[in-house]
């Protein structure tokens, strides 16, 4: 049974405007594309402060129409059902195979729809639990649902049905809902300087601050101290600060002291800290529970969370500071209860229930999000619009270099939704130029963006090419010599002291007939090759759990999982690129799968984006190496640097270049005109 909580008001529907909702009618993808660019063309304002909340309203009603036009293409037929011992309740059983991917949709809370084909009629249901498991009969994985049907619902044994999706609208409704906000905080959305305060510094001890730090090892790095520092000598209310962390520099690290210094200097303090996704709440969560006992420490999850969804080493901590009611589901304690804890750690998306739980706007003098670059603006607005005052601070921490918000729509994603709220404030020059950066910091009273600098997780060698061309070489490699070296002299590197190395094979990409996704078998076996010859080189011992295999197609994913398990390497994790933001491995290796040969500008999805080659060349400790098409990666102006930055130290093999490495590529003018192309997230990254 779902919780029931006493809420202040009802979220509005925000139903699609009709013009946007007739377009579902038309099955064909180029004609409904057409259309819709011809609405767009006339209805998306520009983004100035008097058209903002249109503006993104429009946005979401755009991301909405595509996301419901995939659902459409989501119908799984020959369906049978499973009884199950709880009343009402059914178990669906979903296998991939090589033509079909798991359906990403269908989570916990979702409603779906089971269409009876020998009586023709169709029953609405929900989902109370999914799992995901290896069947090692059919060698697939497959997903099962516990699903909820109503009472008048007789299942016939025998009986075949068809499972469609429905949208879960909550996300996209909180967010229209925050936009309708009363909140005339033009600091914090357009700052200016202006904004910030003629009120003094709050005086804090630096020696006293020093000897306080919860972690010492912040003592050796300036800027992580400079932003502690910051934090909390800020005048209240404020314009936004920013924590930059680039790779590897310990962002999230520095947000845990912030937080725990400002609960420190401020005993009556109440902060709110957020993030885009579960899993990185809940890391946070798992940081900040040794300081906080259960009655300062709330984790505020969704209702229809399943607690398997929480990571093995995250799991103790998130149950402990978090409340769950007679039937395990996740709940909410009473609006006394819940504003006396002084953290609360939510989701973006799931922190506007708050207000509906009783929580006044203005009793969280912090709002933290964390990884803010990975949330859409009217996500980040959740918190912020719904819980801020004019008195409440913000805290934006992220690395726009890296991953960005998920948007499946082309028009929404060109006209904007693809940028974070921490990045278009990043664009505010004369409020947030970083030092050296050619922007003008000198006539600001305070800063208001911090960027880190010591990467400690790399060998130098492997952050040089990041750090030329995203970082503009202002990071330094401070990881510990004994993990940086440790994999040099490997048979596995052309060079023996250089850490990074290139396979180049012209294999056979394959993309089954049902599937969006890319797989390559010939790369698949090349990565097997490089993980035994790493596990079985005794000088420099490795485990499989210190090996990390990224791909950033689906199928390429799932048939790697495949071989290595067949191997007997299941322990080595393989995943997205967006499963390792914020990871690391002592070696990784990526395979880039694509091999066909396409002109098209768009046409490869991960390989002309520059924020998942950042993410996805700097999750290595001591050894990079990367499998692909040279004459495909040379395409894109980022990937074709970065090889002749493997070849300048003869490191790569295989299939050699079909250019001159040693000439210069230049980019600058290549990101002018990217700028204007349509990203969206495309569905081969979903995972």
């Amino acid at each position: 049974m779902w919780p029931s909580t006493k809420r202040l008001g009802i979220l509005p529907f925000f139903e699609l405007p009709p013009l946007l909702a007739n377009t579902l009618s038309h099955s064909n993808k180029e004609y409904h594309e057409w259309k819709l660019s011809n609405i767009a063309r006339r209805m998306i304002p520009r983004l100035r402060s008097e058209s903002y909340v249109t503006y993104f309203h429009d946005l979401l009603y755009f991301e909405e129409i595509e996301q419901l036009f995939r659902l459409q293409e989501i119908i799984i037929r020959d369906l049978r059902l499973l009884d199950d011992a709880k009343p009402f309740h059914y178990n669906i059983i979903i296998s991939e195979t090589e033509d079909r991917d798991l359906p990403q949709v269908g989570m916990v809370g979702d409603y779906i729809l089971l269409d009876d084909i020998y009586y023709d009629n169709t029953h609405e249901g929900r989902i109370h639990a999914r799992v995901e498991r290896f069947n090692p009969v059919t060698r697939f994985n497959e997903a099962i649902f516990d699903v909820r049907l109503p009472e008048e619902f007789n299942m016939q044994y025998g009986s075949i049905y068809v499972l469609r999706f429905k949208l879960n609208r909550i996300p996209l409704r909180r967010m229209h809902h925050a936009l309708d906000e009363r909140c005339h905080l033009s600091r914090l959305l357009f700052p200016t300087n202006s904004d910030v305060p003629d009120l003094p510094r709050i005086h804090v001890k630096r020696m006293q601050l020093l000897s306080n730090l919860y972690n010492k090892a912040i003592y050796r790095d300036s800027k992580q101290l400079q932003a502690v520092l910051e934090v909390l000598q800020r005048p209240r209310g404020n314009v936004p600060f920013i924590i930059f962390g680039p790779p590897g520099t310990g962002k999230t690290t520095t947000v845990i002291e912030c937080i725990l210094q400002l609960l420190l200097h401020n005993p009556s303090a109440h902060i709110l800290v957020c993030t885009p996704s579960n899993s990185a709440a809940d890391l946070l969560t798992h940081l900040l529970a040794p300081h906080l006992d259960k009655a300062s420490l709330f984790r505020f999850s969704a209702f229809s969370r399943a607690p398997f969804d929480i990571a093995e080493m995250h799991f103790d901590a998130v149950m402990e500071h978090s409340r769950q009611n007679e039937h395990e589901f996740f709940s909410i304690p009473p609006t006394d209860e819940l504003a006396k804890f002084r953290v609360v750690v939510s989701t973006c998306s799931n922190a506007g229930a708050l207000r509906g739980a009783g929580i006044a706007r203005g009793h969280f003098g912090w709002i933290f999000v964390d990884e803010a670059t990975q949330a859409s603006e009217p996500e980040a607005m959740v918190p912020i619009r719904c819980m801020a005052d004019e008195k409440t601070d913000v805290v934006l921490a992220g690395d726009p270099k890296q991953l960005r918000p998920v948007v499946m729509s082309a028009i929404a994603s060109s006209s904007g939704l693809q940028i974070s709220y921490l990045e278009r404030l990043m664009e505010i020059r004369d409020l947030y130029a970083l030092e050296g950066s050619g922007g003008d910091s000198s006539g600001l009273s305070q800063i208001n963006v911090v960027q880190l600098q010591q990467n400690r997780r790399s060998h130098a060698k492997i952050i040089a090419f990041s750090n030329s061309i995203f970082y503009e070489d202002k990071l330094r490699a401070h990881a510990k010599p004994s993990l940086a070296k440790s994999l040099l002299g490997s048979v596995q590197l052309p060079n023996k002291n250089f850490p990074v190395t290139f396979f180049g094979i012209i294999a056979k990409e394959d993309k089954k007939e049902l599937s969006k996704s890319y797989s390559n078998t010939e790369e698949a076996h090349m990565v097997e090759r490089y993980c035994l010859e790493l596990i079985r080189d005794h000088e420099r011992p490795i485990t499989p759990k210190e090996i990390g295999v990224i791909s950033p197609y689906k199928a390429q994913v799932r048939h790697i999982k495949a071989v290595l398990r067949k191997a007997g390497l299941e322990a080595i994790t393989v995943g997205s690129v967006e499963q390792f933001q914020g990871q690391e491995r002592r070696a990784i290796i990526l395979s880039t799968t694509r091999s066909n040969v396409n002109k098209k500008k768009g046409a490869y999805g991960f390989l002309d984006d520059p924020h998942r080659l950042n993410v996805a060349l700097t999750r290595a400790q001591a050894m990079l190496v990367v499998i692909g098409n040279p004459v495909v990666l040379g395409q894109d102006p980022h990937w074709k640097k970065f090889l002749n930055y493997v070849h300048s130290y003869r490191a790569s093999k295989g299939t050699q270049y079909n250019w001159n490495p040693n000439k210069h590529v230049p980019l600058r003018l290549y990101d002018e005109r990217r700028r204007e192309q349509p990203r969206p997230s495309g569905e081969e990254f979903l995972d």
